[in-house]
């Protein structure tokens, strides 16, 4: 994961009085022995992070302890505020000590979220605002062993690109960097399948602590390193109190996401306490009960895309009812101090239910069975019409279809039966004649098809058609007979 460094502006914080004004008087009162800062300063395009610009408006808080000795302070929390040159200073002036030398302690913040402390302590006690947009960013330096006529190292990563800059701390000033000490989340939201139209209202993301206490021990790199800039990040285990389980939402301005959209960030990240994700495959019990593992969940709804949009999750109308809560589960990850992480949500999932809908604990996706798809699929076998040369029973107007297998000839049909007047449909003849079909064509061996539909009979008395097929060239002779019901 990609490291970010920040700096951050000055929230008002009380000051505590220190006996160590006396010893301040006492110093050298010459201009030139002040001490003064050099920050490191990293642009960034957040509105509440801090860069350059919002440090150099609004300074950020110092005390001084003798070197290697905490409890003697030099000098008690101070404002230091840009002198609109090349550095930051107090107007309440404190000069370098003759011999010794100092530890730097400084601090910033901007936001609302609540932030305690006790003055002269490295100890913070965060609560990040509820809005995203209200969260502060928190960072906190130290350096250590400065002195006055301290040679200033051209390796420093402070110097200017010249490397000009290799005098004493005295007349270049102490140079600052600050790290962060929470944690950045941004979300992004996409929709990968193009033919869901998915509308977004809120987001958040939850089930995470919300109150946080960091008390400074060092750096990864060990608290002699804290000059180094871009080296080290504050440590996680200094975040040593953590508790409240609670969300944090912003809103998406009902954006429509299409497959067309690029993966596209909320408006404003989330600044957090830095915390160990819990996740969760499943539902803490059975219907009714709540997902209790760190997820992401929007406010959703899903239209099929085509000539006619229709809704498959939610309804017209922007009140909350017209809306699904979609959760995605987090993975049980470390957020570290200092780290900026990046989750994408593919709408297209459609995400979970965030409350179990049945006695299965397992999650519930809200698109499970919204698709439209066939996963049984069969097809009939073919009716068996199987008809006997002989004698068969048809009702009133029944048709009679069958082959006659034939030679090389023509054939003829020869009725009886039929009460004088009837006909066959298919076959124009009457009581006793012989014709010779159309159909029956001469000089092809093979199967002669053909169709006969029997009259209705209306004698009130069961009858019988037969119908001899005979072959002109063979002679084959082929006998069927119909006995039909009578009316």
């Amino acid at each position: 994961m990609k490291k970010f460094f920040f700096f951050a502006a000055i929230a008002a914080i009380g000051l505590a009085s220190c006996s160590s004004d006396e010893t301040i008087a006492s110093q050298a009162t010459s201009e030139s022995n002040t001490i003064s800062f050099r920050p490191l300063v990293k642009n960034v395009t957040r509105a509440t992070d801090i860069d350059a610009t919002t440090l150099q408006g609004s300074g950020f808080k110092v005390f001084a302890t003798l070197t290697a000795d905490f409890s003697s302070m030099y000098f008690p929390e101070t404002d230091f505020t840009w002198d609109g040159t090349s550095s930051y200073t107090s107007s309440n002036k404190y000069y370098w000590p003759s011999t010794g030398g100092l530890d730097f302690y400084a601090y910033a913040y901007n936001g609302s979220s609540t932030i305690s402390h006790e003055a002269l302590t490295k100890a913070f006690t965060i609560t990040p605002a509820a809005a995203a947009a209200d969260q502060c960013d928190f960072v906190f330096a130290n350096t250590n062993g400065k002195t006055k006529t301290g040679t200033y190292d051209p390796t420093d990563p402070y110097n200017d690109e010249s490397g000009s800059k290799t005098s004493n701390y005295g007349t270049n000033g102490v140079p600052l960097n600050f790290r962060h000490a929470l944690s950045k989340v941004t979300v992004k939201l996409k929709n990968s399948n193009s033919n869901l139209k998915v509308i977004v209202k809120n987001v958040t993301i939850g089930y995470l602590n919300t109150v946080g206490t960091y008390t400074y021990s060092g750096s990864t790199g060990g608290q002699g390193s804290t000059d180094t800039k871009d080296a080290q990040n504050l440590k996680f285990e200094d975040w040593g109190s953590k508790s409240g389980t609670g969300s944090y939402t912003q809103l998406a301005s009902t954006t429509a996401y299409t497959s067309a959209t690029d993966a596209t960030p909320l408006p404003t990240p989330f600044i957090l306490i830095p915390q160990a994700l819990t996740t969760a495959t499943r539902y803490s019990g059975a219907s009714g009960t709540a997902f209790n593992g760190a997820y992401i969940k929007a406010q959703i709804k899903i239209k099929n895309v085509g000539a006619t949009e229709t809704y498959i999750v939610g309804s017209d109308g922007d009140a909350d009812g017209n809306y699904e809560t979609a959760l995605w589960p987090l993975q049980a990850i470390t957020w570290n101090p200092g780290y900026h992480y990046i989750y994408t949500v593919d709408l297209a999932g459609g995400g979970y239910y965030e409350v179990n809908h049945d006695d299965d604990p397992g999650l519930d996706p809200i698109l499970e069975g919204s698709e439209i798809k066939f996963v049984t699929v069969t097809v009939d076998g073919w009716d068996e019409a199987n008809y006997t040369v002989g004698n068969m029973v048809y009702a009133q107007g029944a048709s009679y279809t069958g082959n006659i297998v034939k030679a090389a000839g023509y054939y003829t049909f020869t009725i009886t039966g039929l009460t004088s007047g009837e006909t066959i449909s298919g076959v124009t003849t009457t009581e006793g004649t012989t014709v010779t079909p159309t159909s029956g064509t001469a000089g092809t061996d093979g199967t002669f098809s053909f169709s006969l539909t029997a009259p209705e009979n209306t004698t009130g008395a069961d009858r019988t058609i037969t119908i001899t097929v005979t072959d002109s060239n063979a002679p084959t002779t082929t006998t069927i007979t119909l006995t039909q019901a009578g009316s």
